[in-house]
């Protein structure tokens, strides 16, 4: 239900709500993606300190793109099964 409010909400109202959490530092983490975590955090340290740092950025980048090889090649491989 919060999920539906925030999602309906447009950005002049939620911005108390994002200032707040700036200022109190908080980090928004999934609960269960791993990779999905390790791909905002680097996102977040390239960017540390309002400086670019280009080879993080790069990194990431690579590791984005193996990930989607990698669920290409997973739903092609399923694509015939029947999951009934």
């Amino acid at each position: 239900m919060a999920g539906k409010k925030w999602n309906s909400m447009n950005m002049v109202e939620k911005a108390p709500f994002l200032n707040a959490a700036r200022r109190a530092n908080y980090v928004f983490k999934l609960k269960n993606n791993p990779d999905a975590n390790m791909v905002l955090d680097k996102l977040r340290g390239s960017v540390a300190g309002g400086k670019l740092d280009l080879q993080i950025l790069w990194v990431l980048i690579e590791a984005i793109q193996s990930w989607r090889e990698s669920v290409l090649r997973d739903l092609n491989r399923d694509k015939g099964k029947n999951f009934n």
